[in-house]
Parts: structure tokens; sequence; C-alpha cells
């Protein structure tokens, strides 16, 4: 991982190749054929690859702080990504902050302490970039280590669904199994909205799921449901389920919640205790203007 941003290898090569072909958040979009080819000729790593990297640093539901802007389809949770021939992409205003920082150009950014690694298979699960940011604050100003704990909190997935675990076992660093689950809401009578889905969650296998299990040996006691519709859209999920009149709603609620898409589980680990994880970051690359170098994060996420 980078030492300056904190982000993976390939990440860190296509920045470079953003900056060498001159796709910078200023200037016009690029087809992303192009930017694969140059990333291929400098740094050997194969399109299909570097595509999906590429992507997920611009897809909303997998990045926190994105450092591409997309013109085109990148995908869903369903559906692939278009072609490379046929979309185009230039850094973010962040993503030029990166690359300066990473040219030694401005201080550091904490991006991968924001954005972490499970999406990549990595144990560091992503954080709120204001909650990071606030908590790196506090620790610069001599926060107690159980101040830095409740300023940070849990982990914070991109797609926003809820996460439980022991907070005090995950800060101490120990290996945690965080339970995600996605949002369900009655918006009328017989209309239930479930959204926010965990990471890697498929609404149309969740609403074949849920299908299966309402045409199922209990459906009239527990999923007395008469159909379920995926109404997801570019970057939101969403899947709509209409309930048998005169069934009961929270019961309903409590069983969707426990099928595996609704919910799911994941294993992190920190490596070594949250507060010493702020502080070593804040001894490495700290400076005498922290508000304005932890600035290009508040002011992507508009917080």
């Amino acid at each position: 991982m980078s030492a300056l941003t904190g982000l993976g290898p390939i990440e860190t090569n296509l920045l470079t190749t953003y900056g060498a072909v001159g796709a910078l958040s200023d200037g016009s979009f690029l087809k992303n054929a192009r930017i694969l080819e140059v990333l291929d000729d400098a740094h050997q790593i194969a399109p299909l690859f570097g595509y999906r990297v590429l992507c997920d640093l611009a897809r909303p539901y997998v990045s926190h702080l994105r450092l591409v802007d997309f013109n085109g389809n990148y995908g869903s949770p369903d559906f692939s990504e278009a072609s490379a021939r046929y979309t185009e992409s230039r850094l973010t205003t962040l993503g030029d902050v990166a690359l300066e920082a990473e040219n030694a150009l401005c201080p550091a950014v904490p991006i991968g302490l924001v954005n972490g690694t499970t999406h990549v298979d990595g144990p560091m699960p992503p954080f709120d970039p204001g909650r990071v940011v606030a908590a790196l604050v506090a620790a610069n100003d001599g926060a107690s280590d159980e101040e830095l704990i409740a300023t940070i909190g849990l982990p914070s997935l991109p797609t926003g669904c809820a996460v439980i675990a022991d907070l005090a076992r995950f800060a101490s660093g120990e290996p945690t199994e965080l339970r995600l689950e996605a949002r369900i809401e009655s918006v009328h009578d017989t209309i239930l909205h479930i959204s926010r889905l965990p990471p890697r969650s498929s609404p149309s296998d969740i609403g074949t799921a849920i299908e299966r299990m309402a045409r199922g040996s209990h459906a009239s006691a527990d999923f007395p449901i008469a159909d379920v519709n995926d109404a997801s859209q570019r970057g939101e999920t969403l899947i709509v389920v209409r309930v048998l009149d005169g069934a009961d709603t929270p019961a309903v609620v409590r069983n969707l919640t426990a099928v595996w898409g609704v919910h799911r589980t994941m294993k992190v680990k920190l490596g070594r205790p949250l507060p010493t994880l702020l502080r070593a970051w804040l001894a490495d690359h700290g400076t005498n203007d922290l508000p304005g170098q932890l600035a290009p994060i508040v002011a992507s996420t508009g917080n």
C-alpha cells in the first residue's frame, strides 16, 4: 500500500496513467480503452483487470472517496460495466490531489484509511469520511482512546447498509465479524422497500430468493408476500415487496432481514488498535495545517 495515500499498487498506477495522458479533473474525458492501453504498456497491468479497478474508483457503492469521474455505464451489483471502448473517464478533484500526493507535490491524504481494502478482499474495512477526519483532528488535539473510538465508530460501507458488531473488540484490532443489514422500510400498509443493500448483494438474487420462500410450504405464515419487483436505478438499489392484506408487517420485516443478501457477514481486522492506527498516521504524515491537509476529503464528500 502507498504510504502517501494508502492506495494499492494498481490504483496508484492508474493515477500515474491519468496524469500521463492528461485526463485530470479540469480536462476532457478520455476513452477508457486508451487509458487501459497506456496502463498496460507502462505497468503491464492487463486491461480487463485494470478496468475493474478503474470502475471501482468511480462506483459510489464501492468507494466512499471516488477518484475517477466516469462517463458511461460503470455497471451495478447485478450487471457488468459497458465495454471500455464505449466509456470515458478522468480524475475527480480528489483524484488530482491523490496524484499530487503520490508525486510528493502536496501532503499525504488518508484515502486508503477511508476506503479500506475489503472491496478487493482485504481485511481493512471502510469508514465514514467525515468521522475519519474528525477522529484525526481529535487525535491531533490529544483525545483519549475512548474518545477516538467513539468519534470514528464502527465501519461504514458505501452502500449505506447498517453495521452491527462488537465495537470494543473491533477497535482493539482483533478479528471481528460485521453483520451488515439492508434497510427495510414500510411505505404503505402492504408495501415494503428494501434498499441500501450490503456490498456484493444482488437485487435480482434477493428478489428470486424472496419469491422462492413466498412459494414455500411456510409462505402463509412467514412470507405472506404477493409479489417482488426490482426497481433499482443507476447508483441506487431498491426492491419493492408487496405483502398480502392483513399480514403482520413487523414479522415480515424480521423474516426478510434473515434472507441472505438482505443481510451478510464480513470478517475484518485492523491489524492494530484503532487509536494507534490514527495516531500512527498522524505521526507519519500529519502536518502543522491538518485541517487544510484533510480539506480535500471534506470537500469531496460535501461535508
